[in-house]
């Protein structure tokens, strides 16, 4: 994911389109927004398409407006997504879901940077930032004929890929105490830690919603959290199969190492001072000193 910022802050000033891809829950409107919040059009407008939410039908006049009489019940002129995004950015979600007539028009845009409303003859300037995103394959949707070469190559000026949660674990604990602040803040809750069980399903979990899954875990937990530590008792069931007891032979051994990730984060922010270390955890000093024993840190 640092490469992945890495690439969003070299691309971001520009405003060259971007394609972000990545299965479903991977963050791909977070990417999105902060394309647009490190762009120089910060300051205008970042207007978000859900392309799969609007019908077929209603798609063309949602994106780029309309005139009186375009169609039945069109009493008066609107302004499209396109027009309300000048000076900004667009972000143009499940882009894969439009249709081949919808991808013409959206192509026009991108090669002209003009459209005109629905209804209407006169040309208006497309000054927006185009971004992108799909969860699909959109190579393979090329090659089978489901999308535009042309409009593909077109929006992947510059593509960032997504990886899933699953190929990511290690960002998973950071993710976490992310999400754990936010949700103290919200509900007026003070957890402070997660219990080494709730950390080791953390890291086993599959977690096939990525990070959007990871943020339900989190909020639910701290919904139902009585303390101070997120404990196997305040996570829904479905996750318990992956707590301590019920691990597999082989993950128990995976369990120890997210225990002594634990530890060795911990010293880290105490800078080896093991009080502060221990402070951190809510163990005692001896307690820290066993663990550390055990896990071999010693």
């Amino acid at each position: 994911m640092k490469q992945v910022m890495g690439v969003v802050q070299t691309v971001a000033p520009t405003n060259v389109p971007v394609l972000v891809t990545g299965e479903s829950g991977t963050g791909k409107e977070v990417i999105a927004a902060s394309l647009h919040r490190l762009s120089r059009r910060r300051d205008s407008a970042f207007v978000m398409v859900n392309c799969a939410s609007i019908p077929e039908t209603l798609l063309e006049s949602e994106m780029f407006g309309h005139e009186p009489g375009a169609f039945t019940d069109a009493r008066e002129r609107r302004k499209g997504l396109f027009e309300l995004a000048s000076g900004g950015s667009i972000f143009l979600d499940e882009i894969a879901d439009i249709s081949p007539g919808m991808q013409a028009k959206l192509l026009h845009v991108l090669q002209d940077g003009k459209f005109a409303r629905l209804g209407g003859s006169t040309p208006m300037r497309a000054d927006c930032r185009v971004i992108a995103a799909t969860n699909r394959d959109l190579p393979t949707a090329v090659g089978q004929g489901a999308f535009r070469d042309d409009l593909f190559y077109r929006l992947a000026v510059v593509t960032i890929h997504l990886p899933p949660l699953r190929d990511r674990r290690e960002d998973i604990p950071a993710l976490a105490r992310h999400f754990l602040a936010q949700y103290n803040r919200l509900y007026g809750k003070s957890v402070t830690s997660i219990s080494p069980e709730v950390q080791a399903i953390l890291l086993h979990h599959s977690w096939p919603g990525n990070v959007r899954e990871l943020k339900n875990f989190v909020e639910r937990a701290v919904i139902f959290a009585q303390g101070d530590s997120l404990g196997v008792t305040e996570i829904s069931e479905q996750y318990r199969e992956f707590a301590v007891g019920s691990l597999p032979a082989d993950l128990h051994e995976r369990y120890d190492g997210a225990a002594k990730t634990v530890l060795v984060e911990a010293l880290s922010l105490a800078h080896g001072v093991r009080q502060e270390a221990a402070k951190i955890l809510r163990i005692d000093r001896k307690t820290l000193y066993n663990r550390m024993k055990k896990l071999k840190l010693l």
